[in-house]
């Protein structure tokens, strides 16, 4: 009550000292940076750990395969033909050494002529031997839009006559 009377008597009310110094002013937050996202976890069950990579693409492979056996058939000079060849895989380099037989399809499998050679980045060289005399060769290159066609030429008997030639599928 003491000081109801205080503060009536007056009329005023008394103020309170104040400080001098202004309230100091609070600087407005800062907007923080957002952490960089994590990336995701890997996976730690022994499972996950002992997946392989998958596989990286292959090209086309040739008929190399250590004693795969192909039959082409095509033409020689306009005369239907087969060539059975049994291709393979030399040490050096990605050669394959070949043998086999051909036939005209006019003669049948009972006149075969045999042939041995060689293939490499494509090129498929075959000499025919009769009695064992050179008696023809083939020179034949992988045809880069279709890889089971070799065309080429086949020379013997003061001959060159046109071949081509598709791998059985």
């Amino acid at each position: 009550m003491l000081l109801v009377s205080l503060l009536c008597s007056c009329g005023k009310k008394e103020e309170l000292p104040q400080a001098s110094a202004p309230a100091p002013q609070t600087a407005p937050p800062e907007a923080k940076p957002e952490p960089a996202p994590k990336p995701p976890a890997q996976p730690t069950t022994p499972e996950a750990k002992e997946q392989p990579a998958p596989p990286a693409p292959t090209k086309t492979p040739e008929p190399t395969v250590a004693g795969e056996e192909k039959t082409f058939s095509g033409t020689i000079g306009g005369q239907p033909v087969v060539l059975q060849l049994s291709f393979k895989n030399d040490a050096v380099g990605g050669r394959s050494t070949i043998t086999g037989s051909y036939f005209l399809e006019s003669q049948g499998t009972s006149n075969t002529t045999p042939l041995s050679g060689t293939l490499q980045d494509g090129n498929l060289v075959l000499e025919q031997t009769v009695q064992g005399a050179v008696t023809g060769t083939f020179d034949l290159l992988n045809d880069s839009a279709n890889k089971r066609v070799y065309l080429g030429s086949w020379k013997g008997l003061g001959r060159v006559l046109p071949v081509k030639l598709s791998a059985a599928q």
